[in-house]
């Protein structure tokens, strides 16, 4: 679904949109702590793209770097036909000096972040490419004491303990009573049986 705002007369231009739906998908349990596209009232008083055009286009978004594969995500946006510059960890990308890294000075570093704004044009608006190549979901692994991870903390959240992301003598302990109610071998192991129930209560 598009991001809209504004009673929808403000969208994020849609080849962003579909950025953020392949990000989703490749990794489905990243965090979106500082996932955003529509500028507060800070952005409204200058000069930004996450500001609505004068058609009510937003044309940049921000992608939190929790849970993601960074790397492949800045290879993927650097040079991108349809981005005009990417800003990262106090650095910029931008197509304006030819790709080359440089030392960006904004008040916000982006060090949770990677914003993206795209080229002021339909051509970018409406590019319908891949942007990460062939989208595959990553392989469900199991868990137990000493994981670490968004997928950790995903499951933490269905079991009921504090989703801090370690898998902790606590989450340990929460999964065998939760084996225990199903007369399962309790091994403190999230695995695939333990997942399809947990599956269900997030979605309730």
């Amino acid at each position: 679904m598009a991001r809209t705002a504004g009673g929808g007369r403000f969208r994020l231009a849609p080849a962003l949109d579909r950025l953020f739906d392949e990000i989703d998908q490749t990794w489905p349990a990243r965090s979106k702590a500082s996932d955003g596209w529509i500028g507060d009232l800070a952005h409204q008083r200058r000069v930004s793209q996450h500001n609505p055009d004068e058609r009510g286009i937003v044309h940049a978004i921000d992608v939190t770097t929790a849970g993601i594969d960074k790397a492949r995500v800045l290879k993927a946006l650097i040079g991108h036909p349809a981005v005009w510059y990417v800003i990262h960890d106090g650095r910029i990308w931008s197509r304006t000096y030819g790709w080359k890294a440089k030392r960006y000075t904004g008040a916000n570093p982006h060090t949770k972040h990677i914003h993206v704004s795209a080229r002021l044009d339909r051509d970018a608006e409406q590019w319908v490419g891949r942007w990460l190549g062939v989208v595959r979901r990553p392989a469900v692994r199991d868990l137990r004491q000493g994981d670490r991870g968004p997928d950790v903390a995903k499951w933490q959240k269905a079991i009921g303990v504090k989703a801090d992301g370690v898998f902790g003598p606590r989450t340990a302990a929460a999964v065998d009573e939760l084996k225990r109610e199903h007369g399962w071998k309790r091994d403190g192991v999230i695995g695939p049986r333990i997942r399809k129930v947990l599956r269900s209560r997030l979605e309730q």
